[in-house]
């Protein structure tokens, strides 16, 4: 029969160790986490206009492929974003924003909306609605505008 036989001596952490680490880490994130906000801030604001932009494409795409025109339907209160074909008023996709992301205003064929909801519409020739809308993030602001011509929403900077 066979013992184990432990040699005295250290066979782990102690207590001591282990707090001072988490001590270390502690301070170590919150000297890095000022510097990380404004990115995730950024990273939210981006992520948002991203879901529009590609929401759009699929859109334009629609619309030309079906030869039936499709309609990007914005809700300021909710940020809900739908695609849906406006003959059938079918929906396709939807989309929430992210939490914390706003749109603040839409403009559709000149005409300013700051609260209700909007439509844009793609034809099946390629083309839409003349239209822009600004994004918020708290602090950050992102101007998408959707070409008439070419029905794509590309985004640009209005500020921080």
């Amino acid at each position: 029969m066979r013992h184990d036989v432990r040699v005295p001596g250290r066979a782990g952490f102690t207590l001591l160790e282990l707090l001072v680490v988490l001590v270390i880490l502690g301070v170590v994130s919150a000297l890095t986490m000022p510097l990380l906000g404004p990115r995730l801030e950024g990273a939210r604001l981006q992520a948002a206009a991203a879901s529009l932009v590609t929401l759009a494409g699929s859109g334009r795409y629609l619309s030309v492929a079906s030869g039936y025109n499709h309609e990007l339907v914005l809700s300021l209160e909710t940020r809900r974003v739908l695609l849906r074909r406006s003959d059938t008023k079918a929906v396709v996709m939807a989309r929430h924003l992210d939490k914390g992301v706003a749109i603040d205003w839409i403009r559709v064929r000149g005409n300013v909306h700051k609260e209700g909801g909007t439509t844009m519409v793609f034809h099946p020739d390629g083309t839409a609605t003349d239209a822009s809308m600004t994004l918020r993030h708290r602090q950050r602001t992102l101007l998408l505008t959707l070409d008439p011509a070419s029905g794509r929403l590309r985004e640009g900077s209005l500020g921080t």
